[in-house]
């Protein structure tokens, strides 16, 4: 059983790393270029060595908190559709991150990780459109979800899920949790 814990938190590494990686190529620029075969390597990352469905999409049925995603027989066109639209975002690193965050959890396109590489990407979405690789502070905003702001995280998915009209992502309280965090990380750093 001690194999697990260690395990998942190799994985975490290595998901932090993919991303850190991905800011370095995508920041100059402050585009983003999500890609199915790039979300099916973070999900792959995610869940390695758990599961031996690492690295495919979901091909089953399944509920999360009360939360039941779309058809697994979907998951592939609503990633199409989340790249195009996440790779059109341009100038607004909040509702680029915040629609991330959403999204990937709305689609939970993999059986397990869904939320993990949700704040992932959604931080690398944050920092690419501010073109840069890393802010300082620690920790950083995906750990400080995890650590202290899962209420207000799961808070902000259930709004956008119900205030999503089908068109028009409505992610306006997960941004300002973001805006909050971004603040909190960088008052944690230490300029001496």
């Amino acid at each position: 059983m001690e194999e697990l814990p260690r395990i998942a938190v190799n994985n975490a590494i290595d998901l932090a790393k993919f991303a850190y990686d991905t800011a370095v190529d995508w920041s100059p620029s402050g585009r983003l270029n999500f890609t199915p075969e790039m979300l099916l390597e973070c999900g792959r990352l995610t869940v390695k060595g758990i599961y031996d469905c690492a690295g495919q999409w979901r091909d089953r049925f399944v509920h999360c908190d009360g939360y039941v995603p779309p058809s697994w027989r979907d998951v592939k066109a609503h990633v199409d559709e989340f790249c195009n639209y996440a790779n059109s975002i341009e100038g607004q690193p909040l509702h680029s991150s915040a629609y991330v965050l959403w999204r990937i959890g709305w689609i939970h396109p993999f059986f397990d990780g869904n939320g993990r590489v949700a704040r992932e990407l959604s931080y690398l979405a944050f920092l690419v459109a501010h073109k840069e690789i890393e802010f300082p502070g620690s920790p950083v905003i995906p750990e400080l979800i995890d650590q202290k702001y899962r209420d207000e995280y799961f808070a902000g998915l259930h709004e956008a899920d119900f205030e999503w009209d089908g068109n028009t992502p409505r992610v306006e309280k997960l941004e300002s949790l973001i805006a909050g965090l971004f603040v909190e990380q960088m008052a944690s750093a230490n300029y001496e």
